[in-house]
């Protein structure tokens, strides 16, 4: 179980927009046993969750918005490295979903938290990014069927 501070600083740094020492902290909790995932639900996601709720608000601008997104994103690819590494993806698989972000939006923050998810319950995840164009999600689809 992580504790409530390392949780409590996970959703800070998100907010304070510090890729480095996010990074560092993931790296950190893993090395001491914790659980990756539970740092991303109960730290970082509440964490990118407080910074859509300052923009909504208009106390927080755009730049900062894409900033904690970017740290956001830097987390989770790291999660995911991790899930792969510890063979938590390497179980049974429950099922192969595609994921994508279709042509037109590049924003894949939400995207990437649900393949984290994914990976770590057993599902064997083909994610082709962001803005992809439609017929390349049909032919990967129909290609992995």
């Amino acid at each position: 179980m992580v504790d409530k501070s390392v949780l409590d600083e996970a959703k800070q740094l998100i907010l304070d927009q510090n890729c480095e020492k996010a990074i560092e902290l993931v790296r950190r909790v893993v090395g001491e046993g914790g659980d990756a995932l539970e740092l991303m639900n109960h730290g970082f996601i509440p964490g990118i969750n407080a910074v859509g709720d300052l923009f909504g608000r208009g106390q927080l601008f755009l730049p900062e918005l894409m900033q904690a997104a970017n740290v956001m994103k830097a987390v989770t690819d790291i999660v995911n490295e991790m899930l792969v590494g510890s063979g938590a993806a390497r179980r049974e698989a429950v099922a192969t979903i595609l994921m994508a972000t279709v042509q037109g939006d590049v924003h894949d923050i939400g995207k990437c938290i649900v393949v984290s998810l994914f990976k770590a319950n057993g599902f064997i995840v083909h994610d082709l990014g962001r803005d992809v164009p439609t017929d390349k999600i049909i032919e990967e689809a129909l290609s992995t069927t």
